[in-house]
């Protein structure tokens, strides 16, 4: 996969997340909230120096078989 790619879908799922854990403190207060965003940016914002010097780990879904 293109590295730009990459780093989209994985900044994608990362925001989805904390999306997701906003509506789920719904009835938190508004500095839980603000903190999940806050990681959450913050992190989209390294993901990209990270995705480049870290090496990738390979995590199959689904072995290859040949037949």
């Amino acid at each position: 996969m293109n590295f730009a790619l990459s780093v989209i879908a994985k900044t994608t799922i990362l925001l989805a997340c904390a999306s997701l854990m906003t509506l789920a403190l719904r009835r938190a207060s508004a500095s839980a909230k603000h903190a999940v965003w806050a990681i959450a940016l913050l992190s989209a914002l390294i993901l990209p120096i990270a995705s480049r010097f870290l090496p990738e780990v390979a995590l199959p879904v689904l072995p290859e078989e040949t037949f």
